[in-house]
Order: C-alpha cells, then structure tokens, then sequence
C-alpha cells in the first residue's frame, strides 16, 4: 500500500473520529452493529459517510408531517429511530422506506431503485445511522481527503490537529474575512463535487443533494470555528495493514475484525456479526468492506439537472 493511499484512508478516518474523541465507550445503539462496535458505529459505505440520503427528506418530512427540526429533537437521542417517530405519529413504517424512494424516483424500478429501497429501511430502523446521514451535515469524508487542497496539509496532519483542538480556518491559516470567503469557497467545491457523485451514482436525486448543499453552505461559516473537544492525541497510532478491508476495519469499527493486522496486539478482541442482526444483501456487501469507493478522489460530474 503506498503512503498516499494510506494518508487517505487516515484522512477519510477522521470525520469518523472527530465525533468519537469526546464519546464515553459504549454498546452501539444500532441493531445492524457488530458485537463490540463503539456507541457511535457507522458501516463503511460510501452513501452513509458522504450522506447520499436515498429519497427526498422533504417527502419524509411530508410523510410523517413534522418538519426537520423536529426530526431533529427526535434523533437527538440516537436510540430512538424514524420508524418509532412514525409509529408514534400514528403511522405503520411497513412500506414506509420505499414510498419514500417511489416518491424520490418517480415510481421507476430496476436495481438502482431496489437498492435505495433496502438503504431507506436502514435509515428508519438505525437511528444513529439516520441522525448521521440527515443532520451531521459537515462530517463529511470528502473535507479530509481534501485537506492538501483545502487546508495545505497532509491529510494525516489535519486529523491530527483538528482532534488537538484546531478549528478548519485555524488550521488553513485562513485569518482574515477575505481568507475565510475563499477557504469557505474551497470546502463548497468539495461538497458539491461530493453531492454531484452520489447524483451521478443513481444513490441519491439531485433535488436531495440540492437541499442537504442548502444545510451544508448554511452552517459553513460557524464549521470552520469549530474545534474538537476532547483529550488531546499527541500522535496518531495506525496499524500495518495487509489490505484496506483491514485497515477499514480497524478505522471504522474501532477493533480489529477477524482478519488480523500483521503486528497487531495479541488478544485485541475481533468483532462477529451481533446475534440476530441481518446479514449484508450481496450487492452492499460488496460496498460495506471496500474502501475503494470511499478513498478514490472524488470528481464533479456533470448531471442532467445541474446542482447549484
């Protein structure tokens, strides 16, 4: 593995550990989550770290008649799901996951539709998947593997000094009003480039990746104050890796998996799919343990509605 794609399968791992730095271990909240997995699991798949949302959240909004800050006081607590906010707003989920996309896609089916079907389901019986996917609107992997472009440091420097307290225009250097408009202006390319991926993947409709753009442009300005709190992290610890579904594992289940890493710490436990939870549909097991689609380099393209 070369050091470049190593730098960014570090740099994609650090959105993911942004939010885990300040968090207490705990049992994951969401059933889909293997033994052993953090509170703050995700799965490595591209559309829930670059938020490729599989319908229209406004027809979701329609659906359950709330609006999103209501959705929001309701994630609040990720133990909590969209399918139990439904149910308790007098509405049986069944079926619900795929209106939403029906809605999204213009009634078409095929694969593609069948997929974003199964991935809408998982957003209303995962809630910290969901709370993730709707609302954390700037963990967004695109940022890190960005960093060169947008910071002017490695993207293992970046992780290392976000989670040292640094804020984004800290870190750019980015003083000055004039710096933060151009720094914002950067980071915008970026998540248009990422939206207009998902759009041109077929996982996600333009009209959604205009709307989770609006939330992203609107709380831009406060992100690039923001800093990490939590302990501080002198240097970062990566194991040898003999493939990148190991090194996947370890970045995004926090343990090693049941392949090990070469030098790895004897007795470090393995994870094991949690008893009962479902066994991955073949075509998103092909996604959930490859970073290849999640570390290459993410290019605008253009789409027959053109994003904003």
């Amino acid at each position: 593995m070369s050091a470049l794609t190593r730098h960014a399968l570090i740099a994609f791992a650090v959105l993911v550990a942004l939010a885990l730095v300040a968090a207490p271990a705990a049992r994951a909240t969401d059933s889909h989550a293997p033994d052993g997995a953090t509170h703050r699991w995700l799965p490595t798949e591209d559309w829930v770290m670059y938020h490729w949302l599989p319908y229209d959240e406004a027809a979701l909004y329609r659906e359950l008649g709330i609006g999103r800050a209501g959705v929001r006081r309701w994630l609040r607590d990720d133990r909590r799901t969209l399918a139990g906010l439904a149910r308790r707003r007098g509405i049986d989920p069944r079926g619900l996951g795929r209106r939403l996309v029906l809605r999204s896609t213009g009634g078409r089916g095929g694969a593609r539709v069948a997929l974003r079907i199964r991935r809408a389901e998982r957003t209303l019986t995962q809630g910290h998947l969901a709370q993730h996917v709707l609302l954390h609107v700037h963990h967004q992997p695109a940022i890190g593997l960005e960093a060169r472009r947008l910071f002017g440091v490695e993207p293992s420097r970046y992780m290392l000094m976000r989670l040292n307290g640094r804020s984004p225009a800290q870190i750019a250097g980015a003083g000055t009003p004039a710096a933060r408009r151009r720094l914002g202006a950067r980071v915008a390319r970026v998540l248009r480039d990422s939206a207009a991926s998902g759009v041109s993947a077929g996982v996600t409709s333009p009209r959604q990746a205009r709307t989770f753009l609006i939330h992203q442009r609107r709380g831009l300005a406060h992100w690039l104050d923001t800093s990490i709190r939590g302990p501080r992290v002198r240097r970062l610890l990566t194991p040898v890796p003999r493939s990148r579904t190991d090194v996947a594992c370890y970045l995004f289940q926090g343990r090693l998996c049941a392949t090990p890493f070469a030098g790895h710490r004897a007795g470090h436990p393995t994870l094991h799919r949690r008893p009962g939870a479902p066994r991955p549909h073949p075509a998103e097991a092909r996604v959930r343990w490859s970073p290849a689609g999640l570390v290459r380099p993410l290019v605008a393209t253009s789409t027959p509605e053109s994003l904003p």
